[in-house]
């Protein structure tokens, strides 16, 4: 990391110190649907902090935050309170990559690059690389042939019947099945699945990226 990336992890971490541990703040729900809503309020009270900071928020998933900071170039980060499976994908991504990539060729380039991780007081924070859209949102965005269609929906499902263990009936795309195969064997204990079109993003030159793949 330069000196402003370093800044920035440290602004995080002192904002981190200030707010309530997850573990004490969940402990509200004494429900699946308490927990989500504990997880959702943490997750405001977060951007909120991070806003006044001056931070600007790009999204949010169930748990987390993505921010972005002048002070980035090309690069945001993403916090999330607790552990979820976001968490253990980056941390395959931040610390596995070479061995996956000797085992399977190529599924580098699907990864997300993760340049600096670590859990801080209940909260985990990533600094990675900046995408562009989200795979739904480029077909939106791209009005395409039936044949180009199918073709990228062939391309997207071979992906996610390698993750799940399906048999997979596009042998063109075996490569992206194998990447998907390749992933499962890293998955968390008692996940599943979850590679739908929000959670595959793309970099400027058009490669996919796979930033979430189980739940």
């Amino acid at each position: 990391m330069n000196k402003s990336e370093r800044a920035v992890i440290g602004l995080l971490q002192s904002i981190a110190l200030k707010m309530p541990t997850y573990k004490l703040y969940a402990t509200l729900g004494s429900s699946v649907a308490g927990r989500d809503a504990c997880a959702g309020s943490y997750r405001t009270l977060w951007r909120k902090n991070l806003e006044l900071a001056g931070f600007k928020a790009l999204g949010t998933g169930a748990f987390g935050i993505a921010v972005s900071s002048p002070c980035l170039e090309g690069k945001v980060v993403k916090i999330v309170p607790g552990e979820d499976c976001w968490v253990h994908y980056a941390r395959v991504c931040f610390a596995r990559k070479e061995e996956l990539e000797r085992n399977c060729p190529g599924i580098s380039a699907y990864l997300l690059n993760v340049q600096y991780l670590e859990t801080f007081s209940g909260c985990t924070i990533g600094l990675i690389e900046q995408l562009g859209s989200t795979l739904n949102e480029w077909q939106q965005l791209n009005p395409l042939t039936m044949q180009e269609e199918k073709a990228l929906t062939e391309r997207h499902w071979s992906l996610r019947y390698g993750l799940s263990g399906s048999m997979s009936k596009h042998e063109e795309y075996r490569k992206e099945y194998n990447i998907g195969k390749a992933l499962r064997g890293f998955a968390p204990p008692g996940a599943g699945a979850d590679l739908h079109g929000n959670n595959i993003m793309l970099r400027s030159d058009g490669q996919w990226v796979i930033t979430d793949p189980w739940s």
